[in-house]
């Protein structure tokens, strides 16, 4: 055995970095939907102006939300997508949320957001989806995801969390 294959059986478990791997964008967009709407979220109030950005909550759940399960963390990142990115820009439904926004509503939506997250996890492996681990890794690593126990999902949410937490931090440092 090699140390690829050592280390490839080790992360098959894991749930894969980017799930657009393993489903189809329209497929992904639907299981965000899902997820957010089994969460009951706060209302958030962000301290700035509606001139500086008005981008509603719903908006920047979804972003951030679909964001973490494409391993995008940085909310400037995050901003950029959602002028740049065809799936992100469609999310953002024509507003261009400033990474700022973004933050702030992260930090005042973390435990939410994990729930979304593990929720998100739970609907994507779901019973019904398909893959097919002959390909690549990154195929293998979606048809073992689908045999996750629920306390991976929810490491896996902390996870995602902690490095957008990281990447904004370093940000901020710059």
């Amino acid at each position: 055995m090699t140390a690829f294959d050592s280390d490839l059986i080790r992360r098959a478990g894991d749930v894969p970095e980017n799930l657009r791997f393993c489903l189809e964008d329209s497929d992904l967009i639907r299981c965000v939907y899902e997820a957010i709407h089994e969460v009951s979220w706060p209302k958030v109030a962000l301290d700035q102006a509606p001139e500086e950005d008005n981008t509603p909550n719903a908006v920047l759940r979804t972003l951030l939300v679909y964001s973490y399960a494409i391993g995008m963390y940085s909310a400037r990142d995050i901003e950029a997508a959602a002028i740049h990115d065809p799936t992100a820009s469609y999310l953002a439904v024509g507003y261009r949320p400033k990474w700022t926004t973004l933050r702030a509503f992260r930090r005042k939506s973390t435990i939410a957001l994990r729930q979304a997250l593990i929720a998100l996890f739970r609907i994507a492996a779901g019973p019904g989806r398909s893959f097919d681990p002959e390909i690549t890794y990154a195929e293998y690593s979606c048809a073992r995801f689908q045999f996750q126990d629920p306390i991976h999902f929810e490491m896996e949410s902390e996870k995602r969390l902690k490095r957008a937490i990281q990447a904004d931090s370093m940000a901020s440092d710059d």
